[in-house]
């Protein structure tokens, strides 16, 4: 009888190839019930106390509409001068100018540095008693960079809807209070920034045009020039006069009351299912090696029993006299 043929090894080999129904899970399942039921609740347990040490966190929004002034090109018409065309020009280049600079990492480090809201940011690493930063030998102190990158990712969030044209500026923090300060800071500093940026650059160019007018030309490129000009006279008054150059707050700041997150009772229940999910796979994966080890057992002992069966007995041989040294004399007389 061949190794193939032989019973024991037969049903070893079929039932490895065999899957594992359902049922049988759910059988090894029930059987550990109680060590899948710690597992979960250990992991609940853990989930819970986490989230119940993690902060309230706050979300105050305001809702912004771009301020835009007219800006209408020189049009020509039948008999009518070039030069007593309608022109005007908005405050910036662009009217995309507000909204990037709003999301731009430029904006939020000048607002950190302005409100000096790296302690506030960073206040677990921060000593108020002593002024310094809690720092040793292998943790370095958070700095600028940290400061940007963690308020323009976790508490500044805008979103622009460009059918409405709508700008929504969410802040997001673990003080009420201080959000809703930090989003009223934020439209302010925007309006101002760009305020001052867009009254300097008029200013420039209202004095560069007056200097190309006192030179002698061609009288149409006077009065281009002096066109020019009045556009510019005109930047500089909507600069100065004009409260909202960027955005205008169609809904203000508020306080609010009820916090946005943690989720406690949300990430409780997942962390149970988490645990109960683990618990099961340890359950298995003993199972699987349980049966694994008994099958390498049985194949074992099977291919013992077959090389007992199909050996052939030896013969006993049978050990050698001992022999016996030869006589002096006897050697003698040999020789």
């Amino acid at each position: 009888m061949s190794p193939q043929n032989h019973p024991s090894l037969s049903h070893w080999e079929a039932s490895e190839d065999e899957g594992v129904s359902f049922w049988e899970l759910w059988e090894s399942a029930w059987a550990s019930k109680w060590w899948i039921a710690t597992f979960a609740l250990v992991a609940g347990a853990l989930g819970a106390t986490w989230m119940w040490l993690q902060p309230d966190l706050y979300r105050v929004r305001v809702v912004l509409l771009p301020v835009d002034p007219i800006q209408a090109q020189p049009t020509v018409s039948t008999g009518v001068d070039p030069t007593s065309a309608p022109l005007s020009r908005g405050l910036f280049a662009s009217p995309q100018v507000p909204l990037l600079t709003l999301r731009s990492e430029r904006f939020a480090e000048q607002f950190i540095e302005q409100h000096e809201l790296l302690p506030i940011l960073f206040a677990e690493f921060w000593d108020h008693s002593a002024q310094r930063w809690i720092t040793d030998g292998r943790v370095e102190a958070p700095d600028l960079r940290d400061a940007v990158s963690f308020f323009t990712s976790d508490v500044l969030a805008i979103d622009s809807d460009p059918r409405s044209g709508l700008t929504n500026l969410s802040v997001s923090w673990t003080d009420p209070v201080l959000a809703r300060e930090w989003a009223d800071a934020l439209v302010q500093d925007l309006n101002d920034s760009l305020r001052a940026q867009a009254l300097a650059d008029a200013e420039r160019n209202v004095e560069h045009l007056k200097a190309q007018i006192k030179q002698p030309g061609a009288a149409t490129v006077q009065q281009a020039l002096a066109r020019l000009l009045e556009v510019e006279l005109q930047r500089v008054m909507l600069a100065k006069v004009q409260p909202d150059v960027a955005f205008a707050v169609i809904d203000p700041a508020r306080t609010p009351k009820d916090p946005i997150g943690p989720q406690r009772i949300k990430f409780t229940l997942i962390a149970l299912g988490g645990g109960a999910l683990l618990g099961a796979m340890v359950v298995f994966l003993r199972r699987s090696a349980a049966q694994r080890r008994e099958q390498l057992e049985a194949a074992a002992a099977a291919q013992r029993e077959y090389e007992e069966e199909h050996t052939e007995p030896h013969e006993e041989v049978q050990p050698l006299p001992a022999l016996r040294p030869a006589s002096r004399s006897g050697i003698s007389s040999v020789l």
